[in-house]
Formats: structure tokens, sequence, C-alpha cells
């Protein structure tokens, strides 16, 4: 992928799923009302987005850069947390919203034309910085806006992006474990355009609860007391 550019706030990120972020933090829980020691009562989404064309989770990367990378086979094992896998879908207007990384508290974000790094997609600490770059939509697989996520179904996540997308653009997976928000193939004139729906933006949308997150925290904790080293001994 393209370098970071240079005035991005993403979170420095593991370049694995390392369990010693395995944590509860305030990308899970802060500001939803909820307690991760009572969380069935918990109305906050979250989501695993696998993208059909490889059948990998979406997932931040080196310097935020998210990738269609992590394999699902690692779901409930020693290596993957599932809050590095887990999106918080945070309701904006209108049925747009934006989608917090639990791991890295990250948004994610579609960086626009003509960034060095356009078309890719990151997680920025700062969402209000980049204002509708930051909002999303999920969609059917005809287009229609599908609202809340229940159980596990197949459809799109399409950016809003009205000024920077030319009326949004979708998540489109480019090959390997590379997603973009450009089209498969350039225009006419040799340029990028925004990617408009199709078999290659398919993604598979799964809703899970709190409590599951909660659940998996848990069998990192020990794995977790490990990673901080014992206070130096006074004298």
């Amino acid at each position: 992928p393209a370098p970071a550019s240079a005035s991005s706030t993403a979170p420095p990120l593991p370049t694995t799923a390392a369990p010693c972020g395995a944590g509860l933090d305030d990308a899970l829980l802060s500001g939803t009302g909820c307690d991760a020691a009572s969380p069935d009562g918990c109305a906050t989404r979250y989501v695993l987005i696998e993208v059909l064309g490889n059948g990998r989770y979406l997932a931040p990367w080196e310097r935020g850069v998210v990738r269609a990378g992590v394999r699902k086979e690692l779901r409930g094992s020693a290596e993957l947390p599932l809050a590095h896998v887990a999106w918080r879908v945070v309701p904006v207007r209108g049925g747009w919203v934006r989608l917090l990384h639990v791991q890295s508290g990250g948004y994610l974000r579609l960086v626009p034309p003509p960034d060095p790094v356009q078309w890719v997609f990151r997680v920025e600490l700062d969402a209000a910085a980049h204002g509708e770059q930051t909002l999303f939509r999920f969609e059917t697989e005809g287009g229609q806006p599908l609202g809340d996520v229940s159980g596990a179904v197949v459809g799109h996540v399409r950016s809003h992006g009205q000024r920077a997308f030319g009326g949004g653009a979708y998540l489109n997976w480019r090959g390997d474990t590379f997603v973009r928000g450009h089209g498969s193939s350039k225009g006419g004139g040799g340029a990028w355009a925004p990617a408009a729906r199709g078999q290659s933006t398919r993604v598979r949308l799964e809703a899970i609860s709190l409590r599951e997150l909660v659940a998996d925290a848990a069998r990192f904790a020990e794995v977790r007391a490990g990673c901080v080293g014992e206070p130096c001994g006074g004298g």
C-alpha cells in the first residue's frame, strides 16, 4: 500500500492482532451507557466485516491502513482478539454512521484525491477533522439502506463523500488483501473513479454483541497482564 500521509492522525497499530491489545477500552464502551459487567442490556451495535472477494475480515494494519487481511479461521484462536476485527457502529444522521475500530480506537476513513494516499481506507483518531470522509452506510445487495444489521447479511459498505467522491464510493476489493474506494479499472481519462456497487464490493456483515466482546477479551486477561512489565523497585 502507499505510505501514510504525513498529516495523518492514524493511531500506531501492531502489524498483527496482538493479544496485548485485547482489553476493553474507550473504543468499546465510551459514550454508550453500557457496562461490561452487565452487557446484555447494551443497545450499541458492533459488526464484523468480511470482504467476500477473499473471505477475510477487515481490520487496520501498519500505519492505520485498512486491509481485508485477517483469516476467518483465526476467529476464536489464541492469535486473534475479537476486538481486532470488530467495529462499533456510531450513528450520525439519516442512516449514515461512523465505524470505530474497537481495538485501536480509530475511525474508518476513505482518503480522497488529491491526498498522496488517495482512495485508501484507513483509521483516524479524530473523526471530526475529516468530516464526511468518515461517514458510511450499510446497503443491501440491491443498494438500499440496510439500517440495523441483525445476524449476518450480505451487502455493501458505501462512503458518504458527496463532495470528495462525487456522490460516494463503495469499499472495493482490489485483489490480495487490498481494499480501495476506486473502481477496478481506470476511466477514459486514465484516472480512477469512485467504485460503483458490484461483485467486488460485496461484504458479509455480522452483528456481534457486547457480551461476545467481553467474553472474548476475558480469554486474553492473563496474556495482557504479562504485557505490562513490573514496576521498578524503590530504594
